[in-house]
């Protein structure tokens, strides 16, 4: 069972709540100590036993709450941690102030082509074969420019972010490596990135299918748009020194202005409105006859 002991920090208390555990025999496989709070893991601790604990826990004066946890908050962090490195594909290795490989996620394991256990204290220069390279980044406290490094007979872009202590000295690094035909994949990836073509526009209306033909035709010209319109015939004008062609352009939005001579018949009413029949009705209309009486059957 894991525990989590809230205190009121004072010198002491801490020997104490694990003095209070070694009275009862109980075997502690792990401490973290967080002021105001202390995590216990103890593996043989029952349900029946904590009742017990939480009463003798309340007797050491400063021991404000006790309670039952899950997980270790570092034993938490590190599960988190090795989940964020397996997940990443490119090589992650950290290192401390002296260039010792400290942490290395299993991309960089395959890289190296050194079992993780060697690969764990290893140092850059060994690691490298560069010890120019591993004492620069040493000397410069971590703070280098991308540059380029031989692992296991691959070269890599290496990239680093330093790691500062509280008191801000430089106390190792995160290093990542960059294959170079991942750098190409990112790049295209980037470069022909699309969020779907014009089949991602829904409808099948006149309308739509109009909208997706001349948004198909703009799509070829890379050029910007500057001008939109129609164009005229073209007159052409010749003379004994010069020729004169004439053009007539119209921007389309002057065409907004003008009629529009369109044939609206009951398919495209459809479309519109389903179900309605009056243009059937209009259309059964066409050479239809009306006799109107004349004007003294009104005035009988």
């Amino acid at each position: 069972m894991r525990i989590d002991v809230h205190f009121d920090d004072r010198v002491g208390i801490a020997h104490e709540i694990l003095a209070t555990l070694a009275r009862r025999a109980l075997d502690v496989s792990a401490v973290e100590v967080d002021p105001p709070h202390i995590y216990l893991e103890a593996p043989a601790l029952s349900a029946q036993d904590m009742a017990a604990l939480r009463s003798e826990l309340f007797k050491v004066p400063g021991v404000q709450t006790v309670d039952e946890l899950e997980m270790l908050p570092g034993a938490r962090r590190r599960l988190y941690l090795d989940a964020l490195l397996a997940s990443q594909t490119d090589p992650v290795l950290a290192v401390d102030g002296r260039g010792v490989v400290m942490v290395a996620n299993a991309a960089a394991v395959l890289a190296s082509g050194v079992p993780e256990a060697q690969l764990t204290g290893m140092s850059l220069q060994a690691l490298t074969g560069d010890a120019a390279l591993a004492q620069t980044l040493i000397d410069q406290g971590y703070r280098l420019p991308a540059s380029e490094v031989q692992i296991g007979g691959e070269r890599y872009l290496l990239e680093t972010v330093a790691l500062h202590d509280t008191g801000g000295t430089v106390a190792g690094a995160v290093l990542t490596l960059h294959a170079p035909q991942r750098l190409g994949e990112r790049l295209s990836a980037l470069q022909n990135y699309s969020a779907g073509g014009f089949e991602s526009i829904l409808g099948q209306s006149p309308a739509i299918r109009q909208l997706k033909q001349r948004a198909a035709r703009m799509a070829l010209v890379d050029a910007p748009l500057v001008w939109a319109g129609t164009l005229d015939q073209m007159p052409i004008s010749r003379g004994a020194q010069t020729s004169t062609i004439g053009v007539t352009a119209l921007h389309r939005g002057v065409t907004f202005r003008m009629p529009k001579p369109l044939r609206y018949t009951d398919n495209d009413q459809q479309v519109l409105v389903p179900g309605d029949t009056g243009l059937r009705y209009v259309l059964s209309q066409s050479q239809h006859q009306d006799i109107w009486p004349a004007a003294s059957f009104f005035r009988q």
